[in-house]
């Protein structure tokens, strides 16, 4: 049976999240090494934040990229 491309991509998360927190684990500690760093600074952690966000996005976009192009009928 095919699944359908979201089915694929929930199977895809589900099976494969630990690529998704290595990828986090590494944002943040490449973050850290480059920057100067408060917890307690809203706008550190705003920026922090928005690092990992973009490397989750890039990654996730990545993936979806690999999808072929299907048509259902």
């Amino acid at each position: 049976m095919m699944l359908s491309p979201k089915e694929d991509f929930k199977d895809w998360i589900v099976d494969n999240w630990f690529h998704v927190e290595d990828s986090l684990g590494f944002s943040i500690s490449t973050y850290l090494q480059d920057n100067d760093f408060d917890k307690t600074d809203v706008v550190d952690r705003g920026d922090l934040t928005e690092f990992i966000s973009e490397r989750l996005k890039e990654g996730l976009l990545n993936v979806i990229d690999t999808y072929e192009d299907f048509k259902y009928e």
